[in-house]
């Protein structure tokens, strides 16, 4: 009786012992990490689409369209959102905007096109119009950014470029020629360009409020812009001047390098039920380059960024999947 008597007292110690840490390992939260489930992402990766010593330039040019680059070649397209400095006197002069925001100058010369039934406005407020034989409709401006964009993929060198309106591509002021000149000293006559183009078109708009002529730069400019642009809208225009590097010559390697995958890649986007002609997507993104990357870590002919990539296929140190061809697309066809 005595040894059992002195069980039940144990027993009873130890429960008294070991409620208390029970109760505070009930109420204590759980300690396994919360898991988000993969969701289905975008189908593509990163995305087209726009430094002293002066170089031969060509006479202002009336005629009139962010990929990654290969690490340490100079990249084709990082001119395009080259913007020169801020006009002290004009305020607000943040140009990062989206540039479908903003509000664009209308022709005269424009012709009147009859609104398709049913068909859209564009943002510009020119009425689109189908062609016969053309899958998409058209209007005269995306007619103008078709043949900018036609001409810097198959008219222009890398060693040259267009300075331009950075909303609508048109107007083109200026073809530059750099040809002969390392990539810094590139830089550094685009920058200077840019920068003496703004100022011009900024005396323009201050001859025009004060109703007197221009001087020489400026007069020539006045042609490729809009004949009712008032001063305001000129200013505007100094301030969405950009430059754009042609690329005639990595195109046609792209073409090159492209025919190694063309067949199968139009054998998988078919199998996924997605356009075959997503095929001459990686031109835009990539030139077919492989080893491309862009600056926010895009990499591969289709361009994944990192998280985008490892929704669809393994992305990691050891094995990457985006420097794959035919697996990233794939993934892109997903």
């Amino acid at each position: 009786m005595r040894a059992t008597n002195w069980l039940i007292c144990l027993l009873a110690a130890s429960l008294l012992v070991a409620t208390p840490a029970l109760a505070q390992d009930r109420a204590a939260p759980s300690a396994q990490p919360e898991i988000a489930p993969k969701l289905p992402g975008p189908s593509a990766g990163a995305p087209l689409p726009a430094q002293a010593p002066p170089a031969a330039t060509h006479a202002i040019d009336p005629a009139t369209p962010s990929t990654g680059s290969q690490a340490g070649a100079l990249d084709p397209m990082e001119f395009s959102d080259v913007e020169p400095p801020a006009d002290e006197d004009a305020g607000d002069t943040a140009i990062q905007d989206d540039v479908e925001q903003q509000e664009t100058v209308e022709e005269p010369s424009t012709p009147h096109v009859p609104p398709v039934a049913g068909a859209p406005l564009p943002r510009h407020g020119v009425p689109v119009q189908s062609t016969p034989g053309e899958p998409f409709p058209s209007s005269p401006i995306v007619e103008q950014q078709k043949d900018f964009w036609v001409r810097v993929f198959t008219k222009l060198p890398t060693d040259h470029g267009l300075l331009h309106d950075g909303r609508i591509s048109n107007p083109v002021y200026e073809e530059l020629d750099l040809s002969g000149l390392k990539p810094k000293e590139q830089r550094q006559f685009v920058k200077h360009r840019l920068t003496e183009v703004s100022a011009y078109l900024r005396d323009l708009a201050d001859a025009t409020e004060r109703g007197t002529e221009p001087d020489e730069q400026a007069r020539r400019l006045r042609p490729q812009l809009p004949a009712n642009a008032s001063p305001d809208d000129i200013r505007e225009f100094s301030r969405r001047l950009r430059f754009q590097r042609g690329l005639s010559d990595r195109f046609e390697a792209g073409v090159v390098r492209a025919g190694s995958f063309d067949g199968e890649i139009r054998k998988i986007l078919g199998e996924y039920d997605v356009p075959e002609d997503l095929v001459n997507l990686p031109h835009v993104e990539s030139s077919y380059n492989n080893a491309t990357r862009s600056r926010a870590g895009a990499a591969g002919i289709w361009q994944f960024t990192r998280g985008t990539g490892k929704i669809f296929m393994t992305v990691g140190y050891e094995v990457d999947d985006r420097l794959d061809p035919l697996v990233a697309a794939r993934a892109a066809a997903k």
